[in-house]
């Protein structure tokens, strides 16, 4: 087992023992793509290593504060970042196009300033394998885009949906989960409807979910971390949305309440959280491990697998 951790300095990676191996600033997104390798998205930029971690190129996106990375129709790489610029490269990230800004995405003119952030950023760029020349944009804050011809055009899929989105669960084409500042919502036809699956708990900040053996799983917390400090720390929770259900089942975890498990990544048959007190987490069948720690929140995880 080894695991890779972005935090808010670093990423780290757990194995034997926890040891950082990219000094980068804050880690938004640490991701594998397949056999174009491991990628880190940070406040300085995109990364990407080819040996588990053990060194990592900058591969220079020409916006430095870089949230998402992903794979599109013949290897294309995307890499969306700061002020709503999504970046591509046809030659494993030697070169970078600009394709997307702010202005090409409709109803842009009514976003909302972020209350954290000096500008609206690109959270989440996904593809599905089934169909490579659909995208998937999630902007924080600004809401969900689609697009079925690579990128060149965009439809809004905001209607429904908290503008603040964190990250997209892409199942299909038609069907994700979306996290938000303000609760997690799914769609089954591509975003022209949403059902929200939180409402039943006082909760409302979710950072991310994740598909695992047929279910979704989401750690949510009362407020944002700005509200973490207090004597009941995150007050977080976890729920489970089994195949179609609308309604979660609240699941135990090590930590609870006061520590939110706000990162997910699986391997093999074992599903990893990551909590905002630096915790790793392992559930395997029915029963939780705590595997190692760090010194500040896991923000994002990956396997090397």
């Amino acid at each position: 087992m080894t695991i890779l951790a972005g935090t808010g300095d670093e990423v780290v990676r757990f194995g034997e023992r926890a040891e950082s191996v990219l000094d980068c600033g804050t880690v938004t997104l640490v991701r594998r793509l397949g056999p174009h390798g491991l990628f880190a998205a940070t406040e300085t930029g995109l990364y990407r290593s080819t040996d588990d971690g053990d060194s990592w190129e900058d591969l220079g996106v020409p916006t430095r504060g870089v949230h998402s990375v992903a794979v599109g129709e013949g290897g294309d790489l995307y890499a969306g970042t700061d002020g709503v610029h999504l970046y591509v490269s046809a030659d494993e990230g030697e070169t970078w196009t600009l394709q997307v800004t702010r202005e090409d995405l409709p109803g842009s003119d009514e976003w909302e300033t972020p209350p954290h952030h000096s500008e609206p950023r690109i959270r989440t760029v996904e593809t599905h394998v089934d169909d490579p020349s659909w995208l998937v944009l999630g902007v924080e804050v600004g809401g969900v885009y689609v697009s079925d011809d690579g990128g060149e055009g965009w439809r809004s899929r905001r209607d429904g949906v908290h503008d603040d989105v964190h990250h997209v669960l892409v199942e299909s084409s038609g069907r994700y989960v979306v996290s938000t500042g303000t609760g997690i919502y799914r769609t089954e036809d591509g975003g022209r409807s949403w059902t929200r699956l939180d409402a039943d708990v006082p909760h409302r900040y979710v950072s991310e979910s994740i598909s695992f053996e047929g279910s979704v799983y989401a750690g949510i917390a009362r407020g944002p971390p700005g509200e973490w400090n207090g004597p009941d720390g995150a007050d977080g929770l976890l729920l489970r949305f089994d195949g179609d259900r609308s309604e979660g089942e609240r699941l135990a975890y090590p930590g609870e309440p006061e520590a939110m498990i706000s990162a997910w990544t699986v391997d093999g048959d074992d599903l990893f959280g990551g909590t905002n007190d630096g915790t790793l987490l392992r559930l395997r069948g029915s029963n939780w491990r705590m595997m190692g720690s760090t010194d500040s929140r896991i923000r994002t995880l990956a396997s090397t697998a």
